[in-house]
């Protein structure tokens, strides 16, 4: 494995780990963007930010609502149950990292 599918690994993971801390396990992606940057210590940009989003949204870990703005869309994303078992390691789920691991 490579330190780029590690390192994706490791953002999938601190993705739904984010959401399923905040209330709702919902939220948009810049508020996701800043908690990963201040809480985790990662940086990812916006583009990889949705990359990452639609990963985990095909994998069925959560949902992504689009919200269509001049020049862009953004995304609010929400945690699934079986993003929320991930997350806490209860499933393994493929291509994310596990917790503590």
């Amino acid at each position: 494995m490579s330190i780029q599918d590690m390192l994706r690994e490791e953002l999938r993971l601190t993705i739904i780990v984010t959401l399923n801390e905040v209330p709702g396990q919902s939220a948009y992606e810049g508020l996701l963007q800043e908690a990963i940057a201040r809480y985790h210590n990662q940086f990812p940009t916006r583009a990889e930010l949705q990359a990452e989003l639609i990963w985990l949204r095909d994998a069925g870990l959560l949902t992504i609502a689009e919200h269509p703005q001049p020049g862009r869309v953004s995304y609010t994303a929400t945690l699934t149950a079986r993003g929320e078992a991930t997350a806490t390691g209860r499933l393994k789920t493929a291509g994310v990292r596990r917790p503590n691991a």
